[in-house]
Order: C-alpha cells, then structure tokens, then sequence
C-alpha cells in the first residue's frame, strides 16, 4: 500500500515565497508556537516533499524537470510542428533568459530550498522525528543545489530564511555548501533505512540515498577517490539491487518502489482534487504530434491521446544496436521502431507526418491503466524515480577506475548482465556508452555531456535542422546555421530574465546571454 503523507494546509502559507529566492518566514504564524512538535516537524519537511512530488500542478516539478533535461540533451526530439514554443526553442538551442521552461525549473528549485530551509533554520527539537526532518530537509536541499550547480553554474546560495536579496555564489562555495549538507544529514544518524531489499514501503529520503547523492557530487567535481568510498558503501548495505523484471516494465505501477529504486516521489490519484500532469502525455504515443498512431483495437494498450512530445532521435538508437545489435534485449525494451508499430496496427495515415525518425519510447511508456482523463488533462499516480541503483553502480565503477579496477569492472558488468551483455573492461569510453544507454530515459545524459566536456561536439548541430517521418521515410527539414550549442554561452543556463529583474543584486553568468 502506498504510503500517503498528510500535510497541513497552513504550511504553504507559512512557507510562501515573495520572490524567486526568498522565502521568509512572514509572520502569518507565531514561530514560538511552531516547530515544537514531532507533528510540527513533519508538517514542515512533508511541505518540501509535496513540492517535489506535486509542484504547482500541469507545469510541475517532474514535468519541468525532465523537460530540461531531455531536451537539452541528444536523447530526444521535441516532438511538435510548431517549432516556435518553448519546447523547441529548448530542444534547437534558439533559448534565451526568458525561456518559460528554464525560468520555472529555477523557480520550483528555490521553493523547495525555501520549505527545506524553513525546517533547517526552526526545528531545533532532538526528538527522532525532529532531527529525521532536518536531515532529510539538508539532503533534499543538497539535491536541489545539485541541479542549480551544474545547470546555471553561479546561482545564489540561499542558507537560511531571510529577506536579504543573495547574489550570485561561486562553484566552489556551492560544492562545499553540498558536501556539508550531506555528510551533515549522514552523520546524524537520523535518516532512515529501508528493512531489507525487499521493502517496499519507504518513500522517505534514506540514508543510501544521501550517500549515492555525494558520491554523484563528488564525482562531478573529480573526486573520485572521496566517490568511491561512499558509493562502496551504497552497495556493501546489501539495501538495494537490480531489478529482474522485464527491463522495460520497470516503471509500470505495479513495479513501484522495488529494490532498484533508490529514491521516489509517491504519487497518489485523488480523482476530487486530480493534479494534472503533462508526463503521461509527453512520454506517450500521440494522436496530436504523432497523427498516425491510432489503432481501434488498442493491441498494447496504450494512453495515446497524447503528446508524444519526448521522442527518441535515431542517433541514440543507432548507438544501442552498436553495442547490443538490433535484437539486443535491453534496445527492444526500450525503443521500438515503426516498423514493430505499423505491424501491430500503429500505422500512419497516408500523407501523415510527425517530427520524429520513426521511433517510439517504449521504457516508461505510460498504459491506459496507469492514466485517466480529468477534465483535459491526463493525470496519473505512478511515481517520480529520482534516482536507480544501476546509476549508482555505474557512478561507482567510473569512480573506482584506476583506484579499484577489480570492483570498476564488477560494478559495469552486473549492469550489462541484466542487459544480456556479456562482460567488458571498466574504461571512461565504456562508461559513457553505457550510462548512454541505461540511463536513457533516466534525464542524465545532458549533466554527463556537459561534465565530460563533450557536449560542444555532441550537441553542436542541435536546432540546425530537424527530421519529418512520413511513409516514405524520413526528410530533413530547415537549415538554421546559427542554432545548436554553442563554446562560450551554453555551458550553463542563462540566469532567468524574470530573476534578474526582481533582484538586482544577480547578475548574469555569461556576457553571451
């Protein structure tokens, strides 16, 4: 049974924002008669975890988040005609300060740094429950300075609850913010443990999951001997493994918060009060931007009134079947061609087009068991996965070559097992190709390009032109020669426009922007 958190509605009074990156406490409430409590505490951190499970509904957390992620990167084509919104512009490199997108990841990571910082600054109790709150509330703030760090490379660092407006921060002072944080919330002893492998019940931060967060931070600064040893320890709790289901069911409901997940967000369908989201819609089959994809008969069955707006790009299918070949297990598990769909009546109508290259997602797809129709929206109750052990494992074998290159290979090859490949050397290259591969889907794959510094070649040619898929094949449309990632500007986001404006105190991090 899912486990539901029960929040107090005056919270989000108590936490709300007059701007970006301030979040004071206004006074709407006594502070010497709050934050006393076991049932104080847990109000206040379940107000973070809302935020990152919820959000502010349609343009959500989640949604905004892999939005970013995706299509920053080379995994999937924004799968719409009109290339002139923001999903596009995204995707083609043609984004500037005022991108709605960026401006509102930005936005929901400084919120949930404000709740997180309202319960840093105020429980003071030493009561389990209390110090569990401010632990949990130091790692999810470490997370969300994760994202603002290696995304907009200077953005401010918010400490406490406070009017004062923050200016830009540096990436030193933000690393070391992360790293004291989390081995701070580590430490104290007060995160909570899943029971076993098998437990299924622990939606909370856990203390493995503070520890494979270090590691990722300290492996995105090249410490990977400080990587090493507390991934080692992710792995030696025995707490957690791959998952042995079909590869691509992994996310379907039934499947959730098994022992491969190392953190989630608990989503629960409350038809009263839906929340919708665009998720269902964006990782779906679509008979709005994927017009042929109707079959009455519904043979898989599929949500597909749809966008279909995160479509796979034919270069990272090209990639699966170099390593795995066309029958690979984990390639079929995860994208399927038209070919596969025209078979089971997913055909395209003739004279139809779409933006793709004629491949569909097939990991993560979302069923129409798993979604409902709210009003217009889809709305559905399957969890946010944050974070896999197989990314641990992977991060864990990057951080441990030419340290520990017995435990490097190891870690690659119990990843390539379950994939149905057989063993490889543990090498920077293999790495890449295999986090490509595994983690797609998973949002990764734009932080790994840029922190390998390989992302000015990869993403070079992005928005310069884009694929129409029709019965006949796939055409080439436009030529913009100025589009795609350029040295110099797109190393990190552009400070929001927005941001700039209501604080003057922040200023842009490049002169290119």
């Amino acid at each position: 049974m899912k486990k539901i958190y029960t929040f107090l509605a005056f919270i989000a009074v108590l936490a709300s924002c007059t701007d970006r990156l301030d979040v004071p406490h206004n006074g709407v409430l006594d502070e010497s008669n709050f934050y006393k409590s076991d049932e104080d505490a847990a109000a206040a951190i379940a107000a973070a975890y809302q935020d990152i499970a919820v959000g502010d509904g349609q343009y959500g957390f989640e949604h905004v988040y892999k939005i970013v992620n995706g299509y920053l990167s080379d995994e999937y084509w924004a799968g719409q005609q009109d290339r002139t919104n923001g999903f596009c512009i995204l995707s083609d490199y043609a984004f500037d300060a005022n991108n709605p997108f960026i401006e509102t990841h930005y936005t929901h990571l400084y919120t949930v740094i404000g709740k997180c910082n309202l319960v840093i600054d105020n429980v003071k109790g030493d009561t389990p429950i209390q110090r569990r709150a401010v632990a949990e509330a130091k790692t999810l703030r470490a997370w969300m300075y994760f994202e603002l760090t290696t995304l907009w490379g200077t953005p401010a660092l918010v400490e406490h609850v406070s009017s004062d407006k923050p200016t830009n921060s540096t990436q030193e002072a933000l690393w070391t913010f992360i790293e004291k944080d989390l081995t701070e919330a580590i430490a104290s002893g007060a995160l909570s443990e899943k029971s076993s492998k098998g437990d299924r019940g622990n939606y909370r931060v856990t203390k493995q999951y503070a520890q494979a967060l270090l590691g990722k931070a300290y492996l995105w600064q090249g410490k990977n001997a400080e990587a090493a040893k507390v991934l080692d320890e992710v792995i030696e709790s025995g707490l957690y493994g791959l998952w042995g289901g079909q590869y691509g069911d992994f996310y379907d409901i039934p499947n959730e918060n098994n022992e491969e997940v190392m953190f989630a967000s608990n989503h629960i369908l409350d038809k009263n009060t839906p929340v919708p989201t665009y998720l269902p819609a964006f990782n779906g089959l679509s008979l709005y931007t994927r017009p042929g994809v109707l079959d009455t008969s519904n043979t898989f069955g599929f949500n597909y009134w749809t966008f279909g707006g995160f479509v796979p790009r034919g270069s990272l299918y090209d990639a699966f079947v170099a390593e795995e070949g066309v029958d690979g297990y984990r390639l079929n598990e995860s994208i399927k061609t038209y070919d596969f769909m025209a078979d089971a009546g997913y055909a395209l109508g003739a004279g139809a087009t779409e933006n793709s290259e004629g491949y569909f997602t097939w990991k993560g797809r979302y069923l129409d068991s798993q979604t409902e129709l709210v009003l217009i929206f889809q709305v559905t109750d399957r969890d946010a996965v944050w974070m896999r052990y197989a990314e641990v494992l992977l991060m864990a074998a990057e951080a441990n070559i030419g340290i520990d290159q017995t435990k490097a290979d190891k870690y690659l090859n119990e990843v390539r097992h379950r994939a149905g490949l057989g063993d490889k050397a543990c090498t920077l290259d293999a790495i890449k190709t295999e986090r490509r591969l595994e983690l797609f889907g998973d949002f990764c794959r734009y932080k790994d390009l840029q922190r390998w510094g390989d992302a000015a070649t990869v993403l070079a040619d992005d928005g310069k032109g884009e694929p129409e898929f029709s019965l006949t094949g796939v055409e080439w449309k436009r030529d913009r020669a100025e589009f795609g990632y350029k040295t110099g500007k797109h190393e990190y986001l552009p400070i929001p426009y927005g941001e700039l404006l209501i604080n003057k105190e922040m200023h842009q991090n490049s002169t290119a922007w």
